[in-house]
């Protein structure tokens, strides 16, 4: 799970909750320009982006989800109004 919070003027988010992710991707990913990866894409965008295995290894901003070993991940904006307050992201690997 991540939480971004979005700076529309610098057109940036970061990272204010995570869990599962670890320290030095914390560290990495703590900011992230409006275009990178899922997240910043889907705050781009302004709409969800779900991905199941086969558009998880499509999908050209998902990289980090496949070095990590997801197989499934779902981004959706948050939004008050139309301003863009933050996104938010889950998603999951292999089950034991």
């Amino acid at each position: 799970c991540f939480s971004y919070a979005a700076s529309c003027e610098a057109r940036e988010l970061r990272l204010v909750a995570s869990a599962g992710l670890q320290q030095d991707d914390r560290a990495r990913f703590a900011v992230l320009r409006f275009g990178e990866l899922v997240c910043g894409k889907v705050a781009e965008r302004r709409e969800a982006i779900v991905l199941d295995e086969p558009a998880l290894l499509a999908f050209d901003g998902a990289w980090l989800l496949r070095a990590r070993g997801m197989r499934a991940c779902a981004s959706v904006p948050m939004l008050s109004g139309n301003e863009l307050v933050g996104t938010v992201a889950f998603a999951t690997g292999a089950l034991p």
